[in-house]
């Protein structure tokens, strides 16, 4: 099986736009500036059918100008040593439409690509696909209470535990050695929870907002506005923040990606 890497290449100006992968936002620009960009998008991937959404948004402070905006995109499939532009792409995407009349915001559109042969991953293959109820949500809730706790306490060996798995899952969708992820993974602790400066806001378990993405097989965690409930104070030094997406698999809920 040759080793695939799914990459997108994006490129916008004028405009605001989201690019979501099976539901996950991979790409948010929420400035109308030129940007130009490209992603791995192998911890992403599903083994067959994926979904690729594209959201463009028109600036509410500058008036509409027809033409003016830009966005392109495609997606590859790369083996090492592969240049992007050298394969047949997955998909491509180009705004605005040729007639000046299509050009309407916001606009939506959703494409669909194969993933024929998905990366490695001991998550995926797994994954129990998610009913979300009241207890889902007592379940991950309990278990985010006890990181923040942990990461709250600086207790490294008890936060690493919760991260082992997506450090080693993360590690074999890009054809990555796994035997260093627990060490990597301490070595990154470490680099915050020992400085003097540390620490989180209080979480509200009241505030905790649930999206089921990526076929009904994870649940990311955010408060409102999609912020991160595992984050360093505004205006701490340094910043982090850290994006949970949670699944299930052995029965058990794990931080996936």
């Amino acid at each position: 099986m040759p080793k695939l890497y799914y990459v997108i290449k994006a490129e916008k100006s004028g405009v605001l736009a989201t690019i979501e992968v099976n539901g996950v936002p991979v790409l948010l620009w929420r400035s109308a500036n030129h940007v130009s960009t490209t992603d791995q998008l192998n911890a992403w991937a599903l083994p067959g059918e994926n979904e690729l959404r594209i959201k463009i948004e028109w600036p509410e402070d500058e008036d509409f100008s027809p033409g003016k905006a830009s966005l392109e995109l495609s997606m590859e499939a790369l083996q090492v040593g592969q240049k992007l532009g050298t394969t047949r792409p997955l998909l491509e995407f180009k705004w605005p439409p040729k007639n000046p009349d299509e050009e309407q915001y916001p606009y939506e559109a959703t494409l669909k690509f194969n993933v024929s042969d998905p990366p490695p991953s001991d998550f995926w293959p797994n994954a129990r696909k998610i009913h979300f109820t009241d207890r889902t949500r007592e379940e991950i809730v309990a278990q985010l209470k006890e990181l923040h706790a942990a990461m709250k306490a600086r207790d490294i060996d008890r936060v690493a535990k919760f991260f082992e798995f997506k450090a080693v899952d993360v590690r074999k969708a890009h054809y990555i050695d796994p035997a260093d992820a627990q060490a990597d993974l301490r070595e990154y602790l470490e680099f915050f929870l020992t400085e003097e400066s540390w620490d989180l806001p209080d979480l509200d378990p009241d505030a905790l907002e649930f999206h089921v993405l990526a076929g009904n097989r994870v649940v990311w965690v955010t408060e409102p506005d999609y912020r991160n409930p595992i984050r360093t104070k505004d205006g701490a030094s340094p910043g982090i923040q850290i994006p949970l997406y949670y699944g299930q698999t052995d029965n058990e809920w794990k931080i996936v990606r």
